[in-house]
């Protein structure tokens, strides 16, 4: 996944023990990897095996590919 951006104010690191496993929280967020809590709010790591269903990604897919076409 790309995330396009004017700027990045800096990379946070933390240890695998300090990520929150989703099922702490609540039950069926099978789209969330973990959860890391900041002091001003929460980083939420998707699982990007499961960040869009097959049709989502499919129709993403097709809509990429419509507008990368170049005339010729």
């Amino acid at each position: 996944m790309v995330l396009v951006v004017d700027e990045a104010q800096g990379v946070i690191e933390y240890p695998a023990t300090e990520i929150i496993r989703p099922v702490q929280i609540v039950p069926g967020l099978d789209q969330l990897h973990g959860v890391v809590r900041l002091d001003d709010g929460l980083v939420l790591i998707q699982d990007l095996e499961k960040f869009l269903s097959l049709d989502e990604a499919r129709a993403l897919d097709e809509a990429m590919n419509q507008g990368c076409r170049i005339a010729t």
